[in-house]
């Protein structure tokens, strides 16, 4: 059927994401966020190739005006 196809099966997906605005500089803003995601499976990959049902990432941007 299609659970060979899909092993997987469903899952619902759900995430949170913080994060702020620093401006060290009138033209530059640099936004770091943490960001949690969560799943009713086991379908995210860590470094060493376990599956979890979560995972965290975190990330910055930045924003130069000009």
């Amino acid at each position: 059927g299609n659970m060979s196809k899909y092993p997987l099966g469903g899952a619902s997906y759900y995430a949170v994401t913080a994060g702020v605005n620093y401006k060290p500089l009138k033209w530059v803003t640099v936004r770091p966020n943490a960001r949690y995601d969560f799943a009713t499976s086991n379908v995210f990959m860590n470094s060493q190739g376990q599956m979890l049902d979560y995972q965290f990432t975190f990330s910055t941007d930045m924003v130069v005006v000009f």
